[in-house]
């Protein structure tokens, strides 16, 4: 599942812009580390994929142990640094997130193997759409979405119909039960679902709604005025034996939420968008490629301006296993090792099926020690890495760890097998 995770990430808002504050200036790294050797006491925070709060986790430095709060916050005292973390499901050994090689005293640790812990709040925005084209016209979409800088949240967009005129969308997210944001309406034209818009002809807002849990607001309506159309083209570079998948085309609105507008499945090295001009939006193009029986890798370049011609997407060489050969017989404290990928941390995903623990181990290092696993079983394994990052200590900065927007790159190598002796 996880692997299927991150392919499904590699399309859409793929991994991570770290940007660490230093808590030592005097003597601290500039990612936000402190000093290798150093005794720090440790107060971090477990988040989910999407950057929600993950509360009941025990965390594990050393023979210290903490459980993660309604906020996700756990505190250890005394840590010496370099130091690794283990975070599991309290009171089970089936999921656990390893992190190796961290100095900085408050990480963000983004454990991959569950989403939530809670309940998202849930609400409902209504109103009616007017100008623009009309609704209904045939090869012309209307879609609704909402954002806010209150909270990350998964994008819900809804389509917009003459038979649903007014419309209700609906809204999730987890933290706070009131946050406020702003509805927007986009209507284009496009051959198929799916593909790209050929021509935008209507886009709204309505701005300062505030929503609160279990709500239903109403009154959201929103007027369309035409846009400007321009184009944006460029260039991919992937690497050697690799060939080109996908094209996917984003609208990045106001820097807080990435909306899909379209895909192109197709080997072309070239390509050419179609995108709207004159509102508070930039472009996003990810490139998704795969080699034969290596893997895939994936980059998406951001803040596209409108009428930019010279675009250039470099794919990166993908992470691989080096060691050990697939199906080899290992024990624990075998070392795993991988060709590494410059400016990215990699995550070392082990997965054993039904009762047997997965691990995911997040390293800025080339190689891992395997853990205890039970006897006979046998584990598939892969290495995904993940940028642009400048360590684990950047990494675990705060930031979200698949953010929405912003240029990113993930590669995903090859699964191999191994069985635990």
């Amino acid at each position: 599942m996880i692997r299927s995770q991150l392919l499904a990430v590699a399309v859409t808002s793929m991994c991570l812009v770290a940007c660490g504050t230093a808590r030592d200036p005097g003597g601290g790294r500039p990612d936000g580390g402190g000093r290798p050797g150093s005794l720090e006491d440790v107060h971090g925070r477990v988040v989910g994929p999407t950057g929600v709060a993950l509360s009941g986790l025990s965390v594990g430095i050393g023979d210290k142990t903490a459980v993660t709060d309604a906020d996700g916050g756990f505190s250890i005292p005394g840590v010496v640094t370099p130091y690794d973390v283990n975070v599991v499901l309290a009171g089970t050994t089936l999921s656990v997130g390893r992190y190796e090689g961290l100095t900085r005293p408050d990480p963000t640790l983004t454990f991959l193997l569950l989403f939530s812990t809670g309940e998202p709040n849930t609400a409902t925005i209504a109103g009616t759409v007017s100008g623009g084209e009309p609704i209904g016209t045939a090869s012309l979409f209307t879609t609704a979405f909402f954002t806010t800088p209150d909270v990350r949240f998964d994008l819900t967009t809804i389509g917009i119909t003459s038979r649903n005129n007014p419309f209700t969308l609906p809204v999730s997210w987890f933290g706070p039960e009131a946050i406020s944001g702003t509805l927007h309406v986009l209507q284009f034209a496009a051959p198929r679902p799916g593909d790209p818009p050929t021509a935008y002809t209507g886009y709204g807002t309505h701005s300062a709604l505030a929503v609160a849990r279990d709500g239903a607001l109403t009154g959201a309506d929103v007027a369309l005025v035409t846009p400007g159309n321009a184009t944006i083209a460029g260039t991919i570079v992937p690497p050697d034996g690799y060939r080109v998948l996908e094209k996917t085309l984003g609208l990045e609105v106001s820097g807080l939420t990435a909306v899909p507008l379209g895909h192109v499945d197709d080997g072309d090295t070239d390509f050419i968008f179609t995108v709207p001009e004159g509102i508070a939006a930039s472009a996003a193009v990810t490139v998704n490629a795969e080699g034969n029986g290596a893997g895939t890798t994936s980059r998406r370049v951001s803040g596209i301006t409108a009428g930019s011609t010279d675009v250039s997407i470099s794919l990166p060489s993908p992470a691989r296993p080096i060691a050990p050969e697939d199906g080899a017989l290992v024990s624990a404290g075998t070392v795993f090792t991988l060709n590494p990928l410059q400016h990215a941390v990699h995550v070392v995903m082990l997965s054993g099926g039904p009762g047997a623990p997965a691990y995911s181990i997040v390293t800025g290092a080339a190689s891992v020690r395997l853990p205890e696993l039970p006897s006979g079983s046998t584990y598939h394994w892969f290495v995904a890495a993940l940028g642009p990052s400048d360590g684990i200590d950047a990494f675990t900065g705060g930031a979200n760890f698949f953010p929405a927007v912003g240029e990113a790159f993930q590669t995903v190598s090859a699964t191999r097998s191994f069985v635990v002796r």
